[in-house]
């Protein structure tokens, strides 16, 4: 039996009450009457300061994990990434400041073909300004369509980072803020498990922390435009393909201005309207709404997760049929 693979939920505050240390966060104590297979979590982080100076640092991962990726989080963004959680649906978080930065869950990932990495593994390249072949045919399943990961720019300057799934002509390739390193990604991989970047200096590092199976999700080659043309008021975005219970979505930000943005799904009332940090990754269950302070802010959509199948088993041994839900 094969269940919906992501699960939206109206952002839930999960902060750490101290700073500067590995918090223990229990799905449970959150979210009531979760299934069994829950296998990660969807993060949104957002630091609320205002002035240009202030940063702080703001890490996520697997509880059990040895993995200690503590970056910045610029004045005024947020940021969102996927993690693996454990057996008892505990994941780690850790952040420098309880004043100004935010954590919130706002989805779950469920079923078994989809998996997450209790350390993440080192897929960084050192060539700039191209994109070259990130081979994960020995870290995934040979099902695998997509991968999770992190980004992180160890640069002390705003330096570009691309990614796309193999054979993809897009090209989005903007900066990165410095120090920064809490950006999640999810991307496309081919029949060979291969996806692209490129990066502007060999300072930009890339981690998968999981992967997602073909019988979970659907990756476009190259993403179809979900984008907004309207401001300030939120807007349904469009309709999701035939078949998809959640989208995966690619935020940027095409102007070297900051802007904010959010995106949600429809009906729910929590917005986190920050600044995009020129990229971001998130899933959004259903019909998704969003809202953007200026039309440099694009929606792609990059893929989406599958409806749920349900295996039927009738009396007297007859063949097994699959019913598609939505």
């Amino acid at each position: 039996m094969y269940t919906m693979g992501f699960h939206s939920v109206d952002l839930i505050e999960c902060s750490p009450t101290s700073a500067g240390k590995w918090t223990d966060c229990d799905l449970d104590t959150y979210i009531a009457d979760l299934p069994d297979d829950v296998c990660g979590v969807q993060l949104s982080f957002r630091n609320t300061r205002s002035t240009a100076l202030y940063v702080y640092q703001i890490a996520a991962r697997c509880n059990g994990s040895t993995f200690e990726l503590y970056k910045e989080l610029y004045r005024k963004t947020q940021t969102t990434v996927s993690i693996g959680v454990d057996a008892s649906k505990i994941f780690e978080v850790k952040i420098s400041n309880t004043t100004y930065i935010d954590v919130f869950i706002s989805g779950y990932y469920t079923g078994t073909d989809i998996t997450f990495f209790v350390n993440p593994v080192d897929k960084s390249t050192a060539t700039i300004n191209e994109y070259v072949d990130v081979d994960c045919s020995a870290d995934v399943s040979s099902s695998a369509v997509g991968v999770f990961g992190h980004i992180c720019n160890n640069n002390a300057a705003i330096k570009s980072i691309s990614i796309r799934k193999n054979g993809s002509t897009d090209d989005r390739y903007y900066g990165l803020m410095k120090n920064f390193s809490a950006l999640g990604f999810i991307i496309g991989i081919d029949e060979n498990k291969i996806f692209e970047q490129k990066i502007e200096s060999a300072d930009i590092d890339i981690y998968i922390n999981g992967y997602i199976d073909s019988t979970a999700a659907v990756f476009n080659t190259n993403a179809t435009d979900y984008s907004l043309t309207k401001t300030e008021t939120p807007v349904d975005l469009n309709a999701l393909p035939s078949g998809a219970i959640a989208g995966i979505y690619e935020v940027v930000n095409a102007s070297s201005s900051e802007y904010s943005y959010f995106l949600r799904k429809h009906g729910f009332t929590n917005s986190n309207y920050q600044f995009v940090n020129r990229r971001n990754y998130s899933v959004i269950e259903g019909l998704a709404q969003g809202q953007i302070a200026n039309t440099t802010v694009d929606f792609w959509l990059i893929g989406y997760f599958l409806s749920e199948k349900i295996a039927i088993t009738p009396k007297y041994g007859k063949m097994l049929k699959h019913i598609a839900t939505r």
